[in-house]
Protein backbone atom coordinates (compact mmCIF):
# COMPACT_ATOMS: atom_id res chain seq x y z
CA UNK A 1 0.00 0.00 0.00
CA UNK A 2 3.37 2.03 -0.18
CA UNK A 3 2.33 3.52 -4.19
CA UNK A 4 1.24 7.37 -4.02
CA UNK A 5 -2.33 7.34 -3.81
CA UNK A 6 -4.98 9.54 -1.74
CA UNK A 7 -5.42 9.00 1.85
CA UNK A 8 -7.95 8.98 3.56
CA UNK A 9 -9.31 8.40 7.24
CA UNK A 10 -9.97 4.87 6.84
CA UNK A 11 -6.40 4.13 4.91
CA UNK A 12 -5.17 6.62 7.61
CA UNK A 13 -6.00 4.41 10.13
CA UNK A 14 -4.41 1.22 8.00
CA UNK A 15 -1.64 3.19 7.24
CA UNK A 16 -0.59 3.74 11.11
CA UNK A 17 -1.77 0.07 12.13
CA UNK A 18 0.90 -1.04 9.89
CA UNK A 19 3.93 1.21 10.73
CA UNK A 20 3.88 2.79 7.31
CA UNK A 21 3.57 6.71 8.41
CA UNK A 22 6.82 8.52 8.67
CA UNK A 23 5.11 11.53 9.65
CA UNK A 24 2.17 13.99 9.97
CA UNK A 25 2.27 17.80 9.27
CA UNK A 26 -0.92 20.12 10.50
CA UNK A 27 -0.80 23.30 8.80
CA UNK A 28 -2.65 26.44 8.45
CA UNK A 29 -3.99 27.87 5.25
CA UNK A 30 -6.59 29.32 3.82
CA UNK A 31 -10.06 27.40 3.07
CA UNK A 32 -10.90 25.98 0.02
CA UNK A 33 -14.63 25.21 0.80
CA UNK A 34 -17.96 26.08 2.98
CA UNK A 35 -18.88 29.23 4.47
CA UNK A 36 -15.24 29.83 5.67
CA UNK A 37 -14.59 30.64 2.09
CA UNK A 38 -16.35 33.68 2.25
CA UNK A 39 -15.53 34.44 5.84
CA UNK A 40 -12.64 37.28 5.38
CA UNK A 41 -9.34 36.32 7.48
CA UNK A 42 -10.89 32.70 8.01
CA UNK A 43 -8.21 29.99 8.38
CA UNK A 44 -8.35 26.39 8.48
CA UNK A 45 -5.89 23.78 9.54
CA UNK A 46 -5.21 20.59 6.88
CA UNK A 47 -3.47 17.54 7.71
CA UNK A 48 -0.45 16.38 5.23
CA UNK A 49 0.64 12.27 5.74
CA UNK A 50 4.90 11.36 5.04
CA UNK A 51 4.73 7.46 4.15
CA UNK A 52 8.06 5.50 5.06
CA UNK A 53 8.48 5.53 1.51
CA UNK A 54 9.00 9.68 1.36
CA UNK A 55 5.69 9.95 -0.09
CA UNK A 56 3.36 12.85 1.14
CA UNK A 57 -0.42 13.00 0.36
CA UNK A 58 -3.23 15.47 1.98
CA UNK A 59 -5.49 14.01 4.44
CA UNK A 60 -8.92 13.65 2.25
CA UNK A 61 -12.63 13.91 3.21
CA UNK A 62 -14.86 11.07 2.45
CA UNK A 63 -16.18 12.80 -0.57
CA UNK A 64 -12.87 13.48 -1.90
CA UNK A 65 -12.22 16.45 -1.41
CA UNK A 66 -9.11 18.23 1.36
CA UNK A 67 -10.05 17.78 5.05
CA UNK A 68 -9.95 21.05 6.56
CA UNK A 69 -10.48 21.64 10.37
CA UNK A 70 -11.93 25.42 11.54
CA UNK A 71 -9.74 24.77 15.29
CA UNK A 72 -6.65 23.34 15.76
CA UNK A 73 -7.92 22.12 19.27
CA UNK A 74 -10.20 20.19 17.61
CA UNK A 75 -8.19 18.34 14.94
CA UNK A 76 -5.45 17.82 17.69
CA UNK A 77 -7.84 16.10 19.65
CA UNK A 78 -8.95 13.91 16.49
CA UNK A 79 -4.89 13.18 15.92
CA UNK A 80 -4.90 11.75 19.60
CA UNK A 81 -8.54 9.57 18.85
CA UNK A 82 -6.99 7.81 15.97
CA UNK A 83 -3.48 7.52 17.85
CA UNK A 84 -1.32 9.97 16.55
CA UNK A 85 0.27 12.03 19.39
CA UNK A 86 3.22 12.97 17.56
CA UNK A 87 2.95 15.91 14.51
CA UNK A 88 4.47 18.95 13.21
CA UNK A 89 2.66 22.03 13.22
CA UNK A 90 3.13 25.07 10.67
CA UNK A 91 1.36 27.80 11.57
CA UNK A 92 1.36 31.20 9.00
CA UNK A 93 2.47 34.47 10.88
CA UNK A 94 4.29 33.81 13.20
Amino acid sequence: MLEKQPVNQESLSELLSQGLIQGVVVSEGLPSKGKALFAPNKRIWTVTVILVNGNESKLLSTRGSQREWASLDRLTEWLKVIGLNNYQVNQKGI
